[in-house]
């Protein structure tokens, strides 16, 4: 008995199967098969490997296996496993991702975060996501006279088949920034973010998670994630690209091999967080710190040091003292 109430608290489309409506349930649902539409579930969503949705779900919790295309809330908890692929926005208080998991788009995570109220930020920068969502609505108009549901030999991709990519590489760069003894609005907030976004996109990273900013006494941390066939020394050349292109902005110190609009974005950078008397902030594998000590400003950047990676990977937080980050790399 049981048994068959478990297999009972669980919705399933199985694999092979399509469907194009909206799904609301009051149990767990599981999909194996392809979902066109929105779903909107009490309890648990489970998207298997073989797994397609391409449409807005609501849910508990979630763990993803397979290809999602949309928008995603959920109230919980979200386990991203090694096999997703993640193509939309997400709003969620936890999330957890495989490093083989593949996530493109916008990642709201964070105990503050209001899951089923936030609001996009930014349209998507692949239009198509928003091609895949318009021809999601269009099959659940098409199909709301007699509910369809269709058989199909296997779910297939939203975008048609799939092209066969090149062998890609999936480097980090968390971005910390430590503001100490300023309050700051929402507006001032998403400007800090935005600045630091910029500069980290002309190095060829995009925002794929980040944690809500603590207001007072300014704290964040971003991750971005640049896919690429590069090599691990193309990736510490290409921070000390960026780090030079700030050394000119900030020190003055000559001329600098960056491209222009890496150099206007370093420029935007410096001149935005120059109006702080203290800040430090870790882009990737550069530091850019100013302390005040007795009065007097001392200015520093420079290649994050092995030391400093330690005693951030130990505690992020402390980009919020500049002096003990400056510590680390100030002559």
């Amino acid at each position: 008995m049981d048994e068959l109430n478990k297999a009972e608290s669980v919705t399933t489309i199985t694999k092979g199967t399509r469907v194009s409506a909206n799904i609301q349930t009051e149990s767990d649902i599981r999909i194996a098969g392809t979902v066109d539409g929105d779903i909107n579930a009490k309890r648990k969503l489970i998207l298997t490997d073989t797994g397609r949705i391409t449409g807005s779900v609501v849910a508990q919790e979630a763990i993803l296996e397979g290809r999602f295309t949309g928008e995603l809330r959920i109230k919980d908890h979200i386990k991203v496993t090694s096999t997703a692929v993640i193509d939309g926005f997400i709003f969620s208080k936890k999330i957890s991702v495989n490093e083989d998991a593949e996530v493109i788009g916008i990642v709201s995570v964070g105990p503050d975060v209001d899951v089923m109220n936030a609001k996009l930020t930014k349209e998507p920068k692949r239009p198509e996501i928003r091609k895949a969502v318009k021809k999601a609505k269009e099959a659940i108009s098409d199909s709301e006279t007699n509910g369809e549901v269709k058989e199909v030999p296997e779910p297939t991709s939203p975008f048609g088949q799939e092209e066969k990519k090149a062998p890609q590489s999936r480097f980090i760069g968390n971005v910390l920034i430590g503001i100490p003894s300023v309050d700051t609005d929402k507006d001032q907030a998403d400007e800090i973010k935005s600045t630091c976004e910029n500069f980290m996109q002309e190095l060829g990273f995009e925002l794929e998670i980040f944690d809500e900013p603590v207001l007072d006494s300014f704290y964040q941390k971003l991750t971005y994630v640049r896919k690429s066939s590069d090599t691990e020394n193309d990736i510490r050349d290409l921070y000390k690209e960026g780090k030079e292109s700030l050394e000119t902005s900030l020190l003055n110190k000559g001329n600098t091999d960056a491209n222009s609009s890496l150099q206007n974005a370093a420029d935007n950078l410096v001149q935005f967080f120059k109006q702080f008397d203290e800040f430090a902030v870790i882009l990737g594998d550069i530091v850019l710190v100013q302390q005040v000590e007795d009065d007097v400003q001392s200015i520093a950047v420079e290649i994050v040091p092995e030391q400093l990676q330690a005693a951030l990977k130990k505690d992020a937080e402390l980009v919020s003292t500049p002096a003990r980050v400056y510590s680390y790399v100030g002559n």
